[in-house]
């Protein structure tokens, strides 16, 4: 997994931290400030994860 030149951390996806926020299946307890929410949905609509072809 490689981060974007100039990116200093990968902020969790929201989804992830819905789940985990909710304890939903597949999630794992934690709970996250307004700012940590706001920086993940800042961040991922800018990038999107690519998968090289197999």
């Amino acid at each position: 997994h490689a981060i974007p030149e100039g990116i200093d951390l990968l902020p969790m996806g929201p989804v992830t931290m819905m789940r985990n926020q909710l304890e939903l299946k597949g999630g794992t307890a934690g709970t996250y400030s307004s700012d940590e929410w706001a920086n993940a949905v800042n961040f991922w609509q800018k990038y999107a994860a690519l998968y090289p072809k197999k």
